[in-house]
């Protein structure tokens, strides 16, 4: 059974999506590559909805007052996580109506709808067992609309794809942290979270298309896909770098530390990163990371020597 014949689909997209989605597999070949994307560049067309808790406050700007995005609420005003939650006791959306949504993406011609099933603030939009930071559990709305969209998706022909975020500033075992976050780090384990989040898409794909955890992983594999992302989102970060657009090379490094989160030099940018945006309780972080899994060598001294500059700032 292939994810096309469930649902009609549901397709899963990380953070970076665009790019990973356009990429070819180690394990395609050219024609496959072209099999597989082919309704995407025939649908040309479609709608994408970001939804969750930062639809209370409905607040795009920074500290300074500043236009930011408004799914990047609790990163724009610097909250604590505990602060963030209060927003899902107040998130109650009773007039949501998934055939309204779906038929107006229909109507105006759009082929597919993509959705955040879960953004950067953590919070799930769909029933899971592994938290109750989630939409059916936390809010007094106690639904999930995911399974209606897909419902309604199915019913009048049209494709559902899940943006479903890496990065998690809620989770106690995502790392690198936000400079701002004042939780303890010892005893968070990335490797942990990373089992985390695909137990999350193994739930989200059975609920919403009837998949198990063998089918979810037919078109994307991401330990033998590793290198090939890998290097995609090197050249991205690059790209970025050069542009000076800092605060995005840093949403890439550590999306390639969840594809890599055993490479100590992937740590080392990511805190090199972070420094230069004066995140230092972040950069700490990682280059902390660094000092633990580099081999002994020049690598590892000189990221303790680092770590200990870093600290200093800190104190």
């Amino acid at each position: 059974m292939h994810i096309t014949k469930a649902l009609g689909c549901v397709t899963v997209l990380t953070a970076l999506a665009a790019t990973v989605a356009t990429a070819q597999t180690a394990k395609e070949t050219p024609a496959q590559f072209e099999a597989r994307t082919q309704w995407w560049r025939e649908a040309r067309f479609g709608m994408f909805i970001h939804w969750g808790i930062y639809a209370v406050p409905a607040d795009s700007t920074d500290l300074e007052g500043k236009k930011r995005v408004g799914e990047w609420y609790l990163s724009n005003k610097q909250m604590q996580v505990k602060d963030y939650e209060k927003f899902a006791a107040e998130f109650n959306p009773v007039k949501f109506d998934a055939a309204q949504w779906v038929k107006t993406a229909k109507d105006a011609g759009m082929k597919y709808i993509v959705i955040t099933s879960k953004h950067h603030d953590g919070f799930c939009m769909f029933d899971t067992k592994l938290t109750d930071y989630c939409v059916t559990k936390a809010t007094p709305w106690k639904h999930d609309p995911m399974k209606d969209l897909a419902e309604q998706c199915r019913e009048q022909g049209i494709k559902l794809c899940f943006y479903h975020s890496i990065m998690d500033w809620h989770h106690p075992d995502y790392l690198p942290r936000r400079s701002w976050d004042t939780r303890p780090v010892d005893g968070a384990d990335l490797n942990r979270y990373i089992a985390y989040m695909e137990a999350e898409l193994r739930e989200l794909l059975k609920a919403t298309a009837g998949l198990d955890s063998e089918l979810q992983t037919e078109h994307y594999n991401p330990v033998s896909d590793r290198d090939v992302l890998l290097r995609l989102q090197n050249n991205l970060k690059a790209r970025l770098i050069q542009a000076e657009h800092y605060e995005r090379a840093v949403m890439v490094a550590e999306t390639m530390l969840m594809l890599a989160p055993d490479l100590a030099e992937l740590w080392r940018e990511a805190g090199l990163l972070h420094t230069r945006l004066g995140n230092m309780r972040s950069a700490a972080a990682a280059i902390e990371q660094v000092v633990l899994r580099a081999p002994d060598g020049m690598a590892r001294h000189q990221a303790a020597a680092l770590l200990q500059q870093l600290r200093s700032k800190l104190n």
